[in-house]
């Protein structure tokens, strides 16, 4: 025999469904609809940042700006994550000080992409290691999670509009975030590079930043 289900919309079942029911499908959608929000400010912004990188007088103000105390800021987006999605006991924190030649609300952006995806792509019990220094080119900030490796072709792509494609939404935004964060180093004259895979499954995304 065939059976057949499908799902009743909310509003011809609301007398019948069990409070737990109910209150998973509220997250579900809460957490969906930001989601989407997210997607749609990323976009945004990226279409922003490209807007601004072909106005030499906007980028020139753009790099005169300097972030004091960025370990405040990493440390407090580093945490925020963490709880976000319960992993406290995952997160490393090793983070030094320095000025930086970047915009504060542009140093939280793309740090917070950047921790985002380290967090969302590696499974709970794995370090996430976050890492700050100073170095002799520059501010040095350092992601790692041991989580699912990124492929040579992943990496290689990761710089261009092309990366809004099907095969990251799939992946629940992949590439989006860590174009945003790359192009939003380089306008600062920075630079983001990418390492992962080898004997250990692990990615580790570092961004190298002027003082």
């Amino acid at each position: 025999m065939l059976h057949l289900s499908y799902k009743v919309p909310l509003g011809e079942s609301y007398d019948t469904i069990k409070p737990q029911e109910l209150l998973e499908t509220a997250q579900n959608l809460h957490n969906s609809s930001q989601r989407l929000q997210r997607m749609i400010e990323n976009f945004i912004m990226y279409a922003q940042i490209e807007l601004l990188a072909t106005n030499p007088e906007e980028l020139q103000a753009l790099r005169s700006c300097q972030t004091l105390n960025p370990s405040d800021i990493i440390f407090a987006i580093a945490i925020q994550k963490a709880k976000q999605y319960q992993r406290e006991a995952d997160l490393i924190l090793q983070v030094a000080n320095s000025n930086v030649k970047i915009a504060k609300r542009d140093l939280k952006k793309a740090i917070e992409e950047i921790i985002d995806n380290a967090f969302k792509f590696s499974e709970a019990g794995t370090s996430i290691h976050v890492k700050a220094a100073t170095e002799k080119d520059g501010f040095k900030i350092s992601i790692t999670n041991y989580g699912r490796a990124m492929s040579t072709e992943q990496i290689a792509s990761i710089g261009g509009y092309m990366q809004f494609e099907r095969k990251f939404y799939d992946q629940q935004g992949l590439g989006l975030g860590l174009i945003l964060a790359k192009r939003i180093t380089e306008l600062h004259g920075g630079k983001l590079f990418i390492e992962s895979g080898g004997t250990e499954v692990k990615t580790t995304v570092s961004v190298l930043l002027q003082r």
